[in-house]
């Protein structure tokens, strides 16, 4: 057995096998064992591939998208059906509590926004959970563009003009916050509703 095929194992074998590896390759003893949230993340990177990397491509897109300003609608819902097949994926391999998809959807939105995470999901090795960016590729990318140039002795109605666009620029910045902590509301709320549904069939079935 391999390292990669000690990550592939059923969770609850992940301790046993390790120890029982270690004892002809000591260094594996150093593996740690996954929490649930990466454990289904390397299961989906074997299972799934295709559909993890194509969540990857759509992460690409979308960040080409907003460096030119164009296709923002068309490449934002290429990557949330990519995110949502994924999570889906994820629910049909057990994972179904709002702590465990949470750290499915962070780490499956770090993959689409960074390349280096994308590797490390495609390798289908994580210990634990990746971090998604903190307020998303949109903000990111308008906390990474260059600000306009002061202008000594401008004239008043350029000043006007300069102060408008930045007050424009903060009102969207926040509503855009807004927006996001309203859709991850209504994901929680729509997850445990799901989950609330599955274990009711089940109890009834």
């Amino acid at each position: 057995m391999t390292a990669d095929e000690l990550y592939a194992l059923p969770l609850e074998e992940f301790t046993v096998a390790r120890n029982a590896l270690a004892k002809e390759q000591p260094e594996v003893k150093e593996l740690k064992k996954p929490s649930r949230a990466a454990w289904t993340v390397n299961q989906l990177a074997r299972e799934r591939r295709g559909d993890v990397k194509a969540l990857v491509e759509a992460g690409r897109k979308l960040r080409k998208a907003q460096a030119g300003g164009t296709d923002m609608a068309a490449a934002t819902e290429a990557e949330r059906k990519a995110l949502d097949t994924l999570l889906e994926a994820a629910r049909e391999r057990g994972a179904t509590t709002d702590a465990i998809l949470g750290g499915v959807r962070s780490t499956l939105q770090a993959a689409a926004a960074d390349d280096e995470a994308a590797e490390r999901v495609l390798e289908g090795r994580l210990e634990k959970e990746l971090e998604a960016p903190g307020f998303g590729p949109l903000l990111a990318a308008a906390a990474a563009a260059p600000q306009p140039a002061k202008r000594k002795q401008a004239p008043r109605r350029d000043r006007a003009r300069e102060e408008a666009e930045r007050k424009r620029a903060r009102e969207a910045q926040a509503a855009l916050r807004e927006a996001e902590r309203t859709e991850a509301a209504a994901r929680r709320e729509w997850e445990k509703a799901k989950a609330a549904l599955e274990r009711a069939r089940a109890a009834a079935g």
